[in-house]
Order: C-alpha cells, then sequence, then structure tokens
C-alpha cells in the first residue's frame, strides 16, 4: 500500500509566456533571469494525493491484433533531418509515444473516438506492434520495464507482468525518473496543479505546480505550466530553475549526447509547432543558454536516453537515436 506525507516546498519562479504560430516557426528568445521573476516557491497549491482517491480498474479493451496499427499509416511527410538526427517513419498513427528503458516504444493511438486511446507497445527490432489491453490518456515508462497511465477521469494505473493495478486518481500527468520514483501532477480544477511524488511506496507533495512532466536520465525533472514557463530541478533536490523560452512539451537530453534539451515550441489555432534545442551556457544549468530550431514540426515529443519520437500534424509517428557523443 502507498502512504503519503508531506514535505516543505522549494522556489519555483511565477510564469512567462511566448506563444508560436502554426506551420511558421518562431524562434524561442531568450527570457527575464530567474532573479528578475516574482518567486512562488512559497505557493503550495493544495490538490488531493493519488492515494487519496479510490483506486478503480483498468478499462477492459478486446485484444487489438498489429493491423489495427499498420493497417493505418499516414502519407510520408519530407523526411526529418535535424543536425545529427536522422528520423524514420514507423508504421501507425499515434496521439503520444514514448520509449522505455529498453528501446520498446509506447504509443497511444488515435482511436477510439474521445480522449483515452488504446495502447500499443513496438519493438524497433522486430518493427512489431503488440497491443496492451486499456486505455489511456498518458503514458510514462518505468526503468523497472513497467508502465504507467493514466486516463481521461484521472486515473492512475501500473502495467506489469501482464496485469494492471489500480494506484489512485485525481491524476493530470506522470512521469518515472531513472530510479524509480514517480511523479504525478493532481487534479485540482487549475491550470496548474501540485506534484506529488512516490519513493519507495510513499507519496509525498514537493514545490511547484505544473500541467505537464518530464524526469530524465541525468536525474532532472522538468516542469512545464499551462502558460508554456519550463523549469527544472534535480530529483535528489528540489531546487528550480527558469528555463529560457517556452515550450508545451520537453525531453530531455543526457549529458553524454551534450545535456540540454529538445522543446515542442507554441500552436496556435490547433495547429503544429516547431522542435528546437535548447543547449545550456553551463553544464547542468538551464538558466542560460541558446535555442536553435531544428527544421520541422509536430504535435508531440517523447524520448529516452537513446532515442526520440516526434508525431506530426496527421499521427505520422517519427523515431531518431540520439547521438551518444555532444554531436546534435
Amino acid at each position: 500500500m502507498w502512504i503519503r506525507r508531506s514535505i516543505l516546498p522549494a522556489a519555483l519562479a511565477a510564469v512567462v509566456t511566448l506563444a508560436g504560430c502554426g506551420r511558421q516557426q518562431q524562434p524561442i528568445v531568450s527570457m527575464p533571469s530567474v532573479a528578475s521573476m516574482t518567486e512562488m516557491g512559497s505557493q503550495f497549491p493544495t490538490g488531493p494525493a493519488p492515494d487519496s482517491v479510490p483506486a478503480t480498474a483498468m478499462v477492459a479493451t478486446a485484444l487489438l491484433p498489429a493491423s489495427a496499427m499498420t493497417s493505418r499509416t499516414p502519407t510520408a511527410r519530407t523526411t526529418l533531418a535535424f543536425g545529427k538526427l536522422t528520423f524514420t517513419q514507423i508504421p501507425g498513427i499515434g496521439s503520444q509515444a514514448s520509449f522505455g528503458p529498453t528501446g520498446t516504444l509506447y504509443v497511444l493511438s488515435d482511436q477510439p473516438y474521445g480522449p483515452d486511446k488504446y495502447i500499443f507497445a513496438y519493438d524497433p527490432q522486430a518493427k512489431t506492434y503488440t497491443n496492451i489491453p486499456g486505455l489511456a490518456s498518458r503514458l510514462a515508462p518505468s526503468p523497472d520495464g513497467s508502465l504507467y497511465a493514466i486516463n481521461s477521469a484521472g486515473g492512475l494505473f501500473r502495467y506489469a507482468n501482464g496485469s494492471w493495478a489500480g494506484l489512485g486518481g485525481a491524476s493530470a500527468d506522470v512521469a518515472v525518473d531513472p530510479n524509480g520514483a514517480v511523479y504525478v501532477i493532481s487534479k485540482n480544477g487549475q491550470p496548474d496543479g501540485p506534484i506529488y511524488r512516490n519513493v519507495a511506496g510513499t507519496w509525498s507533495q514537493i514545490a511547484g505546480a505544473g500541467a505537464r512532466l518530464a524526469a530524465y536520465p541525468d536525474s532532472s525533472l522538468y516542469v512545464t505550466t499551462s502558460g508554456s514557463a519550463i523549469y527544472a530541478t534535480s530529483t535528489t533536490a528540489i531546487a528550480y530553475e527558469r528555463c529560457p523560452g517556452a515550450a508545451s512539451r520537453i525531453v530531455p537530453i543526457a549529458a553524454s549526447a551534450g545535456g540540454g534539451f529538445l522543446a515542442l515550441g507554441i500552436a496556435s489555432y490547433g495547429g503544429t509547432a516547431g522542435i528546437y534545442q535548447f543547449s545550456p551556457q553551463t553544464p547542468g544549468s538551464c538558466a542560460n543558454g541558446t535555442y536553435t530550431a531544428l527544421g520541422g514540426d509536430g504535435i508531440d515529443l517523447g524520448g529516452n536516453a537513446a532515442n526520440i519520437a516526434v508525431l506530426a500534424t496527421n499521427g505520422a509517428i517519427y523515431t531518431a537515436p540520439l547521438p551518444a557523443a555532444n554531436a546534435i
């Protein structure tokens, strides 16, 4: 059973936004430094911890064949090549994609109608899909090979050894760090919800609030807010830095590949957003650095230490290996 406790907050800076527009990629420009912004670390938003809401069962769905994905592959777009990143289209249409630690790509399809979608695991070596029964709106692979999922009702689930376990509710987004700690944004009726962390079965509220999470191999936690502001902190000591620019989705890059992160910019009118690389001025810090427009556009990003996935506007799924050296 997971239990819950509270810990003291650390500082998290307030939101500054920057908008892009449709297919016209707008460069992400420098933002004010952390010191020039209003601190909001003293604001410790209230909201239910996942285990304070009764767990529910994952929705039961019939096992789908691989053809449910492979038979619905969009027409290929212009090959995406960003510096030393060369993307290849894989079969299927997706609405979210996340790489697991062993290279498995977990994909939410665009079916059925509604906010919760079918779940598939893609083996890049065998080039085959396997359906995981159930429906979800968010996925987060874990280093231990399990899979966390959230549905539109806020239910939080863990898939391991062929079955789902309900872990609670009131969840809006989920991420898992390299040590297996689980981070959840709580649904509290506000655009940015409080953040809870589970370590060894114990839930603790940590500082800050946001709309999306990303936890990656260098033990960093990235939080993007509803206003598209970007914050970063070490998972070992919660102390946020305000990163320049604005983004709807972040994929941190491992230190062995140069550090920093890839960012999906801001799209207006329901269009696409440009893809950018942020290179930190100081290793291990995102307070200062430069953005490079990488070309291409998309509606979502996903990745791990070795791979990146981009979902195009038409749902086409593209993947690329990240370089092993500081050379993107």
